[in-house]
């Protein structure tokens, strides 16, 4: 650490962000440092991944299961679904704040409690593309920015410990081209209507595409890269249904792509 850093650290140590308390700048290496303290943490609603479905993330009465009853009833286009916590309590209102506040300064701490799931993150070298799930052009224009992809940047930055972007974590490869209605506006049997058909492969430029809202504004074309044989993994704030990330990984298995999980912060 550099020294300077570890002085400040020292002089002005920082605050649990939810109890207030001041923390020990020695106890870094703890998993919450910077941002909450032991006792906060260990509070937080984390899933355990014994009373999760394998298949969708979704809480399970009896312990490992590798389908619940809903998934063994549809068609499924992710393999297994990674999630650290409940959509309740503090991580509900972190999301909120993030997605609808623009708190884009939750993004670090949000992350980084992203990759310490209990079930444990997904390795990132067991997949070839970190896909973090897109916005439509006007919504990444209204909002600012993609917290899917904060999210998916920060874990990886915490995840690496050296602050380069994750391996693979790419925004050039998937779009959102047709704008749908938010789908926490509907009921949960029109949300797979809903973003049916709503994403698709970039075109291929030649050429990086500097611009976030640049990137997400191209209409539907062919694979910009081969997906053939690609191990694929999509990133998100937030899993209700499942609909949004169904739909993205349909869209990756048709362009080739030989298997597609997903990881979120929090399930419904």
């Amino acid at each position: 650490m550099n020294p300077l850093f570890r002085l400040h650290l020292l002089l002005f140590p920082p605050a649990c962000r939810l109890c207030r308390r001041l923390m020990n700048p020695l106890a870094r290496t703890t998993p919450g440092f910077p941002f909450l303290c032991e006792n906060c943490r260990a509070a937080l609603p984390w899933k355990d991944p014994r009373y999760s479905c394998r298949a969708c993330g979704a809480h399970t009465a009896e312990p490992d299961r590798l389908r619940c009853v809903s998934c063994a009833e549809r068609e499924q286009h992710v393999t297994r679904v990674w999630c650290a916590f409940h959509y309740e309590a503090h991580v509900r209102h972190w999301i909120l704040r993030l997605k609808y506040g623009r708190e884009e300064a939750l993004a670090p701490m949000l992350g980084a409690l992203l990759g310490q799931a209990p079930g444990g993150a997904p390795p990132m070298d067991a997949f070839d593309l970190v896909l973090p799930v897109p916005l439509h052009r006007k919504r990444l224009r209204r909002r600012g920015f993609n917290q899917a992809y904060l999210l998916a940047h920060a874990w990886a930055r915490a995840a690496g410990g050296n602050g380069g972007p994750a391996h693979g974590l790419s925004t050039g490869v998937l779009q959102r081209h047709r704008h749908t209605r938010p789908q926490v506006e509907l009921a949960p049997r029109e949300r797979a209507a809903n973003v049916a058909a709503a994403f698709s492969l970039m075109p291929a430029t030649g050429a990086p595409v500097r611009e976030a809202a640049q990137r997400e504004a191209a209409e539907p074309a062919q694979a910009q890269a081969p997906l053939a044989g690609r191990r694929v993994l999509l990133v998100d704030d937030l899993m209700t249904t499942g609909a949004t990330l169904d739909a993205c990984a349909h869209t990756l298995l048709d362009a080739g792509a030989e298997r597609v999980d997903a990881f979120v912060l929090a399930r419904v």
